[in-house]
């Protein structure tokens, strides 16, 4: 309920569907990432975090497309 909410409030507020992806999907991974580290406790690695980094950039770019002006 609270990302649709979130969803729902931006598009409101002025912000681009493709921009709230991006935010709500990075900000998704990197969640579950930390979760997944101080509270389960798994370690995670230098080829992790660079793919953590790597996806998230592309979900950047692939949103970011050109714009019509």
């Amino acid at each position: 309920i609270a990302i649709e909410l979130g969803y729902l409030l931006a598009y409101r507020a002025g912000w681009t569907i493709g921009t709230v992806f991006a935010m709500a999907s990075t900000g998704t991974v990197v969640c579950l990432a930390m979760y997944g580290r101080f509270v389960l406790g798994n370690a995670i690695s230098l080829r992790q975090a660079a793919g953590l980094v790597l996806s998230s950039l592309a979900v950047w770019l692939v949103t970011a497309g050109p714009r019509a002006t």
